[in-house]
Formats: structure tokens, sequence, C-alpha cells
């Protein structure tokens, strides 16, 4: 039995509880339907002790699994030493970016593709420059498809900012160090538009636009703010957008001619058309737009009553609003006139909030944009900021408050500091412009003069704002031919097919992992075919200090080494990664190692999700790290390979955390395939795999197309002398009497038993079998070299016990053998393959040796022996159709096509811009 709940999520964790007997059950989540990393459990939960009168700690924290805006599913699950048990399920309001998604990139390729698109791209989304943007946006969007996109980074913020979050704007958010990934899959997919509107020219916007144009894109830029003043502030030194910055990014600014200014101080400056803080009109009470019913200050329904001032935004410093709270307490003081200031939105630096306080000023938090015009009709004037120090003439002289829409969007008079930027704003009904001196004389009269709430005039609408973008962009498509910036260049529209393999011994013995690899290099056209695996430095060490003659350890050393730069065998292309894994080490210090490594090794062969599939083999032996690899899975549609049950090679104790990480792997793919029905049923029973996602395809084996020369002895040897064959692991499933039976028998007739495999931890049975003269140790082999073997021999002996392995394995030598023609005498085992007239099974031990004993009597020349060419089988057709259902599924989603237009040679005036260095 097992009780638990969910909580709540702040920062991109889950919070929750689970309680279970069995000391050894973990949690297993899912958010709608994708499995979240769990952080941490047994966290201590008092609450949850004292309602259940026990004593222990059963809190846990989940990471979100991807980035996630709306209502999502989650799911609580138990998992112990039998199966995965559901517990609770709850449907929750998340908003959480962590870098953009394949489901942002089909919905932005979606969006790409319709009519008169148009991309507004921002340097971050994740705190107020995302306002300005938002304007953009809803300039375009009240009439044509669009879509925001733009960077976080992490010192402002992980997601969309935060006043945006309620607010329905389709978005695409990257992270700075997923840059080089988002450019790899945005070239995929093609994803470009025909129209980019640039707000804020620092260098992030102008590489972002690279990223999403084509040669005939009309680039459009807005500057609403004194950019270089701001990248000059504290800590931008360094950074990307900082002060390091802005003379590479002045050289991009310059170069796109047609720009839309925010204000008359900046069109003075940098030319272009004025594009005001735009808003719609409002209808109704309801939206507290001019029609709603509110007495007006001075009135005699407000007899008494005091003028409420707000200011809602981004509170800064330069804002002046100390300056303001500290002027309207001593007007209120000298003049009698009640006044009130209300401060609400996010505030930099914090410590700002208490000053404010101090001030007697009310401050109200921070205001979702979909709350704003609400709020704002609640109160009477609107204020946008103060005349503050000298320190901040430089962004004063051109910044013009998005205040201001606001409030003439909901009717409310508007107090505006008289500068550069507001002096076109005379006379605009509704706008009072002031100096320090005349702040006084304008406040008193709001509060005693009730006047009809205005109007929101045509400059501030969103029809007149897109009237002239409508402008701005055709005067940008005529001078797209001399693109001012150089697109990313399409991919080259090969597949990949990346296979995950759970050891070191890819390559080498013809392992299932070989035959996939083969069969899908041959028969999946255009496709690229990599068999990736992972180790440790440390791994390297134990192979070279492994015993030559007994260890797979040693025998893959080598190889290793050479896959680290990629080798070349029938076709497929194989690699190691070796990485550190530092979960065991210092669990409190960063995992850093194997997924940023696969995340490179990805980026650097140009395979993402728009062009690849992922075919993973349960890689149980890295434990943790698995789920560091977690977000990467989740970007490709995968296919696991149950290729064996990794859950009795370890200790009970481990099993919960095992079956937990197959249940991710299948929870995760898009399809699962087995090759032993009895491994298929075990998982079903025990709930790792949904049976809509089964497929049950069996061995089948291909020979390599280069093989090993026969050595001088072979060549030498006389064709009535007696060779039989072992090979396979020996360290589990041999039933080492049975082999000494055999070997007996064989050494009465005067023949020889070849054994062939690793033996680290059986020394002493092979010890014993060795002291027979006629037992032949090889040690491990090259699968060509078992192969020049098995040629020779005259039959194979496969003597297995009955245990949690052979049950549930389905041995591929027994293809081997029937490929090369060899007769092979099996103990009877339920995961046995039984496809082949060639396999010879036994009951019991006394079966299996009168097979052997016949066998030794037969006269057959092994020279004489030649099989006929393998057909193509039909289990490696059935798992090239799972192949190629997976890719039209990658197809689909993406709707791959060639670009829409031709593409150009642009004018180059600089070379690309570079990208910051995760």
């Amino acid at each position: 039995m097992a009780i638990g709940n969910i909580d709540h999520i702040s920062d991109g964790r889950i919070h929750g509880w689970l309680f279970a007997e069995d000391a050894l059950t973990r949690p297993y989540i899912t958010v709608n339907g994708q499995p979240a990393r769990i952080e941490a459990v047994n966290v201590p939960r008092t609450d949850v002790e004292r309602a259940l009168g026990v004593e222990g700690a059963y809190g846990f924290f989940a990471e979100m699994p991807g980035s996630c805006h709306g209502t999502a599913s989650i799911e609580l699950y138990a998992v112990d030493v039998d199966r995965v048990r559901f517990v609770k399920a709850r449907q929750m309001d998340v908003c959480h970016n962590d870098g953009f998604s394949p489901l942002d990139l089909e919905a932005a390729l979606a969006t790409a593709r319709e009519p008169g698109s148009v991309a507004i791209v921002v340097w971050d989304a994740a705190h107020n420059p995302a306002g300005r943007a938002k304007v953009l946006y809803d300039i375009v969007a009240s009439r044509r498809p669009a879509v925001l996109f733009g960077f976080c980074h992490d010192e402002f913020g992980t997601g969309l900012w935060e006043p945006l979050q309620s607010s329905a704007i389709k978005t695409c958010l990257i992270r700075p160090e997923s840059f080089e990934r988002f450019k790899g899959e945005a070239r995929a997919i093609g994803l470009s538009f025909d129209t980019v509107w640039m707000c804020k020219p620092r260098l992030p916007t102008f590489a972002l636009t690279e990223v999403l144009s084509h040669p005939r894109t009309a680039l459009i830029l807005d500057i609403d703010d004194n950019e270089e003043a701001f990248s000059r502030g504290s800590g931008s030194w360094g950074r990307w957008y900082g002060e390091t910055s802005i003379n590479k990014a002045a050289l991009y600014r310059d170069r796109i001619s047609v720009r839309s200014v925010a204000s008359v101080s900046l069109q003075e400056r940098f030319g272009g058309e004025i594009v005001r803080h735009a808003r719609s009109r409002l209808d109704g009470p309801e939206a507290g737009g001019p029609a709603a019913a509110r007495p007006a200050p001075g009135s005699a329904e407000r007899q008494g009553e005091a003028l409420r001032v707000v200011f809602i935004g981004t509170v800064r410093p330069h804002k002046g609003l100390l300056e303001a709270a500290r002027a309207i307490r001593m007007i209120a003081f000298q003049r009698k006139v009640p006044v009130t200031l209300t401060v609400g939105g996010t505030f930099s630096p914090p410590g700002l909030e208490d000053e404010l306080v101090g001030a007697g000023v009310e401050t109200i938090g921070m205001v979702p944009s979909t709350d704003l015009t609400r709020t704002l009709a609640q109160y009477d004037v609107v204020l946008t900021g103060y005349p503050g120090s000298a320190g901040s003439q430089d962004i004063n002289t051109y910044q013009i408050s998005s205040k201001i829409g606001d409030a003439l969007q909901v009717g409310l008079p508007v107090l505006v500091p008289r500068s550069p930027a507001t002096l076109d704003l005379e006379g605009i009904p509704g706008v009072h412009l002031f100096e320090v001196d005349s702040f006084e004389t304008a406040l008193v009269e709001l509060a005693k003069n009730p006047r009809p709430a205005p109007d929101l005039p045509d400059s501030f609408s969103l029809p007149a704002a897109y009237r002239t973008f409508v402008r701005l962009e055709q005067e940008a498509r005529a001078l797209a031919s001399k693109n001012r910036l150089r697109p990313s260049p399409p991919s080259d529209g090969q597949r990949n097919i990346v296979l995950l393999w759970k050891q070191h011994d890819s390559g080498l013995y013809g392992r299932r992992v070989d035959q996939i690899a083969r069969v899908l290099a041959e028969r999946v056209k255009d496709a690229c075919v990599r068999v990736v695996e992972f180790g440790e430095p440390r791994a390297l060490a134990v192979q070279t200090t492994a015993a030559m003659s007994t260890s797979a350890e040693a025998l893959c050393v080598g190889d290793t080494r050479r896959k680290l730069s990629g080798i070349v065998q029938n076709g497929v292309h194989y690699h190691s990664i070796i990485a550190e894994d530092r979960h065991g080490e210092d669990a409190s210090g960063p995992a850093f190692g194997f997924a940023e490594a696969f995340d490179a090794f990805l980026h650097s062969h140009q395979i993402c999700a728009a062009n690849s599939i992922v075919i993973a083999f349960p890689l149980h032996y890295l434990g943790a790290v698995v789920d560091d690899l977690l977000p990467i899975f989740r970007r490709f549609q995968t296919i696991v390979d149950v290729v064996d049950n990794q859950l009795s090679w370890s200790a009970r104790t481990l099993w919960p955390e095992r079956i937990a990480r197959y249940r991710t792997l299948c929870d995760l793919a898009h399809s699962v395939i087995f090759n032993s029905i009895n491994n298929q049923e075990s998982m079903l029973k025990s709930s790792i795999v949904e049976e809509s996602k089964l497929r049950l395809i069996p061995n089948w084996y291909l020979p390599p197309k280069t093989r090993a020369p026969l050595d001088e002895l072979w060549c030498s040897r006389a064709s009535d002398e007696i060779h039989v064959l072992y090979s396979g692991d020996l360290n589990n499933r041999i039933d080492w009497d049975l082999l000494d039976a055999v070997a007996a028998q064989i050494g009465s007739r005067g023949g020889m038993l070849h054994i062939v495999g690793a033996s680290e931890r059986v020394s002493k049975d092979l010890e014993h079998m060795l002291r027979r003269p006629h037992c032949i140790y090889h040690g491990p082999m090259r699968e060509e070299a078992v192969l020049a073997i098995a040629e020779m021999c005259r039959f194979a002996v496969v003597p297995h016990i009955l245990n949690d392995l052979s049950t549930l394995m389905n041995p591929l030598k027994i293809r081997m053998y029937a490929a090369v023609g060899l007769p092979h005498v099996v103990t009877d085992v339920p995961g046995l393959d039984r496809g082949s007239d060639l396999t010879i099974v036994a009951q019991d031990h006394d079966q299996f040796l009168a097979h052997v004993r016949e066998l030794l009597s037969r006269n057959d020349d092994p020279h004489r022996r030649i099989p006929p060419a393998p057909a193509f089988p039909p289990e490696a057709a059935a798992y090239c159709a799972v192949v190629e259902a997976v890719f039209e599924t990658v197809r689909q989603r993406y709707e791959l096509r060639p670009p829409r237009l031709p593409q150009m040679e642009p004018v180059e005036l600089f070379s690309v811009i570079e990208e910051p260095v995760a």
C-alpha cells in the first residue's frame, strides 16, 4: 500500500510526498505523460508525520520535465520491487520555461508557414524588454499570425516575464546555452519568416534574427530605449548583451535602415517612424474601459476621499518614484489635499520596495497583464515617473513610458514628466506633462477638478500602429534583396539514427545492436547510423589493467579509444563518449559529464529532433546519469529496445530504481521492442510498459561483409578432426557440470572443445575445465574470429541453466550458428529461439549428452558444408518498418519540406555573429 500527494509547484520543482510500508518504494512522477526526474527523496515532512502518526521523512522534489504553460496533468506513482502502482493525479496550472521544446518548434513552424507570418524577436524575454516586444506582438497579432522569440538569460529569469505569463501569446523562448541546438533544429526544419520585427538593437536580437531569416526576409528594427545606457549598467560587463557588445551591436543596427521608434527623441537620433506603446480600445464597464461607471475625483460621491495615484510597471531608481512619493506627501500636507500613491510591479533592486513603503507608498506587488486594466480602473490617475537624478538623463532623454497607453486605454488621466521623448504628447487629451516645479499644480488640479475620461487617441491604438507597421514592412520588403544579415544556411536533409548501446562492446561480438545497426545502414536510405556508448575515464584504466585472456574489457579498450574519434564498420559509425559521473562523488555538486558531452556530440554531427530518431537500449549501469539524459531523450522520437532484463543482474534493493528507469524510457518511447516474449510479459505484468507501444521482434543474424582470414592451423587441419564450439558470456547462465560432461565425451572421441568468452568471475570453473587437455580456451574474441572458428566446427553446444537471466533472454548465438550452417544442441529454457532446423533442443542432461554423442558419430566435413546465402530476415524487415514509421511521425510533426524560396547568395557585410559558449 502507498499513499501520497502532489502539493505544489515552485521554481520548476514539483513538491510532494509518498508513504509506503516498503522502505524501498520510490516515487515516480509524470507531467502530461512525460516522466519527471526525481531530484530528492526522504525530504523531512513533519506535517505528514503528524497526520499519519508515524515518524519518517516522506517528501520528494521532482524536476518539471521541460516547458509547460497552462493546465498540466500530474500523476504520482509508487515503484517497488514488483511493479509500478498508480497513487494520485492532479490538474495544476503551470508556467515553466525550460528552453525551447519540440512542441515550441512545431507551433512556430506552423505559424511561419501561414501567409503573412511575422516573428517578433527580443534579446531577453524574461524581464521588461518583453513588454515592448508584447506591444509589437499585439500590433501584428491583431491582423496576422505571429510568434514572439526571445532569449531567457538566467540572471533575469528562466521563463517569460512574469506579468505576461498569463497572457495568450505564442512564444518560443531560448536559453543562451541552448542557442546552438536551436539553430540546428531551426535549420533542419526550415524555420524562417517572411518578416522579422526586431525589438531592441542588442547583439542577441541580431543573432536570433539571422536564424529566423531567409534571403528575402523583410527586416524591421524597433528602438524604444537608450540601449547603450542600459548596456553599461551594473553587472553587464562581459555579457553577450552588455557593454562589451555595444559597438558590435551598433554595426548591425546601422545596417538595418527600416526602423520603428517609440519616441520623438529616438526618431530624431535614429530616424524611422513612431510606433507608440499601442493598446486596444476597451468597451464596457467589465473591461475597466472609458464607459466604466466610477465617480470622478472631486465629485460629490468622492467628497473627502483621497486622489488615488498609481504606478504599475518595473520599478527602478531612474523612474524617480521615491522622489515622487516624497513630493506627494509634501503636497498633501501643505495644500490639505488628500493624495495616495500606490506602486505595483517588480522592484529592481528589491530593496527599493522597502524605501517606498518607508515614504508612505502602498505596494501591491506584480500585476499580471490580464489583470492590468481592472487594477488600473480602481485608481484615478496614472503616474509614469518623476524627474530623477542627473544620472538618469541618458535614459529619460529617449525613453517614453508604456504606462501612457495603459492609462489612456482605461480612460484615466496620466501624469508624464516632460522630456525630449514626450514633447510631442503636448495637447493629447488626458496626457498631463509636468516638471518638478509644475507637479504640484498638475496634481492639485486633477484632485479638485473632475474631468471626463479621455478616449484612447488614435495614435495609441493598435489599428494605427498596424498601418505604420505595414508601411515599414513594404519598405523593408523592397530592400530584402540587399539582406543586411546573413541567414542561417539550410540543413543538408540527411536523416540520422542514433543507437545508445548499454556497454563497451558494440561492434565486437555481433550483438543485437550491431545487427540492428547493419540492417538500418543498408536498408534505411539517406540515413547515417551511429552507435554511441558511454564510459567514464576510469573505465579505460580498468580495460587496460584487465587480464587480456579472460576479460572482455581488455578486448574493448583498443576500439573504445578509436571510437572516441569515430570509426566505421560495415557501414555503421561507432562512437565512444568518455565523461565524468559526479553523482556518487559529490551529490551537492553539478552532475557534469555525460549529458553535456552527448549534447555536444549531437550538435557537432547536426543531429536534432527534426532529422533524427534515437534507439535506446536500457543504460542502467550508468545509474543516476540516465536521469540527466532525460531532457535529451524528450527531444527525440525514441525506440526503446529491451534487449534483456537487467533487474536480475542487480541486488533486489536496486530493483525499484531500475524499474523506474525502465518505466521512464518506456514512457518517453514511441515504440518499445522486445526480442523475448517472456521478458515482454514480465514487464507488462510490472506495469513498466503500455501494451499499445509493444512490438515483439525476435533476433536475427546476418554475418558481417568483412570476414576474418583463417589462420594456418585451421587451414592445415585434417577433414576428420572433430571440433566443437561454445561461445558466449561465461560469467552467467552456464551449466558447468553439463559442459564438463560434454567435454568428456568430446575428449573420448579425440575431439576438441573450443570455449570463447569472457570469464572474469568464473575462474575456478574454467580452471577445472582446462585441466582437460582437449579444452581450448580462446578468451573473448571478435565476431569475425568467432565466425571463422564456427565455420570449421562440426557443431556447437549451448548448455544454459534455467534462472532469471536465461528465462527472460533470447540468445543471439543460436541465430549466428544457424547462419553459418552449424548444428547446435541447446538446453530447453523458456527464452529460447526455436526458429531453425539446426537447433536441437534437449529436455534434460541425459538427452543433451545423447544428442552430443549422435553429432560426434556423424562423419560431417565442415569443409563441405556450404550454407546458402542468407535471405533478408523478416525480423529485420519488421524492425526497419518500425524505424520508418517513427521517421514518419517526425516528418508529420515538422512537415519537412524544401525551403519556400530559392536560396540566394546574400550580400555579406560582416561575418556571422558569434554565439555565447555554454
